[in-house]
């Protein structure tokens, strides 16, 4: 297959929602590529939220200490390839086909998950890198990654998404996230509830495993800017001070902060992370579509907070950066999300609110968005052409207004591509 090809196959499998195999079979299959996921030193990352920027931040710091690292993460943005990186770069196109091929020579019946997932293992392996830092797809016990004993298990906070999938209350996902801790290994868990520490020190303990748990820190921030923000983090075991971060908004000096424990169990695992790795490590790391203005006149701000945590967080940071200027809102959002209880956080500092449609089968369609906002009382209009919303959102900003997409990754997506690739429905 060339590069098309590859793509085609797995949009195929995409809508192949009914093929998912146990993870025994998974193995099988990696048994045909020579088991590539067992050759791999892996850093496994689950949560609700956080665990993106979790792998952009572990792989810009490793990377800064001279190790080869591969990366696998979800969803993308614009393109497949972004999953799939080696040393913060995509895939090549070739090189994306070439692991395409061999994939489908080893089992023709995958969904698209398990394709790109198969893919990245044996990408890692072939290019020989030191580390694989693989983050979850959905839950973690049953996702197709979580087929091999990693080096260093880390989960993130942990909330209320995907239900459906993972149960309906704090402790059932708790348990579907603690699934990626295996036999005899060392797992590190952010700051969460106390139900939550109890069902993954559970799950340690059956399993022998080591549990760090990240409760003893404090952090001031010392600058926030829309560029950069500057913070000192304390513990019984580091102190920094003078950290940055390029990722805005005060829940990733969280996600930092608590990361600094992962790094410190890799360091006692035999890594070696020195402070000025960290520090430029940490200034260098990206996590596109979350928290990040790609325009400054106007300022246009995209998040893809799609969950109630995430909802409050980009409330908290809209209000942080952007105090006394006119905010636009610009939201769409997926049907099997809790829309119902996003709305009145993400539109709380809005001046105008615009609902609009994100591409997918997946999308709730904004009049039915709209009776919920009719209920709660908050102005707004429709646009469902996104192009179009985006558009107007920007004329009304002005030069001085802060224009925010919000609500749904695929949104994100689709203004993102739109605004930076010079799509002819939004000029800025």
């Amino acid at each position: 297959m060339d590069y098309a090809e590859s793509v085609q196959y797995i949009n195929g499998s995409y809508e192949k929602k009914g093929v998912k195999h146990p993870l025994d079979e998974i193995k099988k299959i990696l048994g045909r590529l020579g088991h590539p996921e067992d050759k791999l030193k892996i850093i496994h990352v689950a949560g609700t939220n956080g665990k993106g920027s979790a792998c952009a931040m572990l792989t810009s710091v490793l990377t800064e200490a001279g190790y080869s690292v591969g990366t696998f993460t979800s969803p993308h943005l614009s393109r497949y390839n972004e999953r799939i990186k080696l040393n913060g770069a995509d895939i090549p196109d070739t090189d994306f086909a070439e692991q395409a091929s061999a994939v489908r020579g080893a089992e023709e019946e995958l969904s698209f998950f398990e394709i790109l997932t198969l893919m990245a293992f044996n990408y890692f392996y072939e290019r020989r890198v030191d580390y694989a830092v693989i983050e979850v797809g959905l839950g973690g016990k049953f996702c197709p990654t979580n087929v091999t004993v990693p080096l260093l298990s880390v989960i993130t906070k942990i909330g209320f998404d995907h239900m459906n999938y993972l149960g309906w209350t704090i402790e059932s996902i708790a348990s579907e996230k603690a699934g990626i801790i295996k036999k005899n290994s060392d797992a590190v868990l952010y700051l969460n509830s106390r139900e939550v520490y109890n069902v993954v020190k559970e799950t340690a303990d059956s399993q022998n495993a080591g549990l760090v748990f990240c409760d003893d820190y404090d952090y001031t921030i010392v600058e926030r800017t829309t560029d950069e923000t500057v913070f000192d983090v304390r513990s019984g075991s580091f102190k920094y001070d003078g950290l940055r971060l390029k990722m805005i908004g005060d829940y990733q000096v969280y996600n930092a902060c608590n990361l600094l424990y992962a790094i410190g169990a890799l360091n006692r695992l035999g890594v070696n992370i020195r402070e000025e790795h960290i520090r430029n490590g940490l200034a260098k790391a990206r996590w596109p579509g979350r928290m990040e203005i790609i325009k400054k006149e106007p300022v246009i701000l995209l998040d893809g907070a799609h969950n109630a945590d995430g909802a409050f967080e980009f409330n908290r940071a809209v209000g942080n950066y952007f105090p006394g200027r006119r905010i636009i809102l610009v939201t769409g959002m997926l049907r099997d999300k809790e829309y119902y209880k996003i709305l009145r956080v993400v539109t709380e500092r809005a001046a105008r609110v615009i609902l609009t449609k994100p591409v997918t089968k997946r999308a709730l369609d904004p009049e039915e968005l709209a009776a919920v906002y009719d209920r709660e009382g908050v102005p707004y209009e429709i646009e469902p052409d996104y192009k179009k919303a985006v558009t107007r959102a920007v004329s009304e900003a002005g030069k001085d207004g802060v224009v925010c997409v919000t609500g749904s990754l695929y949104l994100v997506a689709d203004a993102r591509r739109t605004i930076l690739n010079g799509g002819d429905a939004i000029t800025v």
